[in-house]
C-alpha cells in the first residue's frame, strides 16, 4: 500500500472511530444505555426505614420525569408505589439542574427529611459538548457543591445516599460523565454520606431494551420503572408496633 493510500485509510479507521464514539445507540425504540462497570457502594443496604419516614429526592429532569408524557410516572412515583403509603416520597428534582444551582437554591427553607437522595452531574458535565450552549462546571466546583449539599443535610438529621450520574446512550457522553461519576463517589467519602450507582439497577435488562429517548440522554417511562423499583429495593421499612 502506498503512503497516500496508508494516510487514507488511517484517516478514514480514525473518522469512525470519531463517529462511533458520538452516535448514540438508537434502535427503532429509543437509545440503548451504554453500561459501564458500577461504582463500588458506601453503606449497608438496605436502609431500615420507620413508619412514617419521609424521602426526598433532589437532582435534574431525569430524576424529575420532565421528558416523559403526561400520565407517566417517574421514578419518585414508582418508588412510593413500591415502599407504599407508610413512608413519604418527595420530588424536589428540578430540569436542567446543576449541583452548585442546587447549592444556591437551598438557601430557601426545604425539610430535609429522613433520607435525601442527590443525584447530579449529567448537566454539570455538559455532555453535549461543542453541541450545548452550556459550559461544563469544573469537578471541583461540583465537588465542592455536593460535599455543602451532603454535610448541610446530614447536620439537619438526614441520611444522604449520593448516587452517581445516570448510564447515558454513547460512548463519548459516557467518557465525560465518568469523571463526575467517580468524583460524585469521593464526595460520599469526604461528607459521611452513602453511595450508590444507579447503572446496577439496569444489569439485567436486555441488551436491545431501549430505555432512554432517541436524544440518548433521558430516561424513557420503562427506565423510570426499573429505576424507581430498584431504589425501592435500597430501602425496608420497620413494622409498626402494636398500640399498648
Amino acid at each position: 500500500m502506498g503512503v497516500a493510500m496508508a494516510a487514507l485509510a488511517l484517516v478514514v479507521a480514525s473518522a469512525g472511530a470519531f463517529i462511533g464514539g458520538f452516535v448514540p445507540a438508537w434502535t427503532p425504540q429509543g437509545t440503548r444505555m451504554i453500561l459501564h462497570d458500577p461504582l463500588a457502594r458506601i453503606g449497608d443496604f438496605p436502609l431500615h426505614l420507620e413508619p412514617g419516614a419521609k424521602i426526598h429526592l433532589f437532582g435534574d429532569s431525569n430524576m424529575r420525569g420532565n421528558r416523559l408524557n403526561q400520565g407517566e410516572s417517574a421514578i419518585g412515583t414508582w418508588l412510593q408505589q413500591a415502599l407504599g403509603a407508610s413512608v413519604e416520597v418527595e420530588n424536589f428534582a428540578i430540569g436542567g439542574n446543576t449541583g452548585p444551582a442546587e447549592r444556591a437554591r437551598t438557601r430557601r427553607t426545604v425539610d430535609s427529611g429522613d433520607i435525601v437522595v442527590l443525584m447530579f452531574g449529567t448537566n454539570d458535565a455538559d455532555l453535549r459538548g461543542p453541541l450545548s450552549s452550556r459550559q461544563a462546571i469544573s469537578l471541583d466546583r461540583f465537588a465542592g457543591a455536593l460535599v455543602e449539599l451532603a454535610n448541610g443535610y446530614r447536620a439537619n438529621g438526614a441520611q444522604v445516599i449520593v448516587m452517581a450520574a445516570l448510564p447515558t446512550g454513547s460512548h463519548a457522553m459516557e467518557r465525560r460523565l465518568a469523571p463526575y461519576r467517580a468524583e460524585s463517589r469521593q464526595v460520599a467519602v469526604e461528607s459521611g454520606a452513602l453511595f450508590l450507582d444507579p447503572v446496577e439497577a439496569f444489569a439485567d435488562t436486555p441488551a436491545d431494551r431501549a430505555l432512554l429517548g432517541f436524544d440518548a440522554l433521558h430516561m424513557q417511562a420503562n427506565g423510570h420503572e426499573v429505576l424507581g423499583n430498584w431504589l425501592s429495593e435500597q430501602f425496608a421499612i420497620r413494622e409498626a408496633m402494636p398500640p399498648g
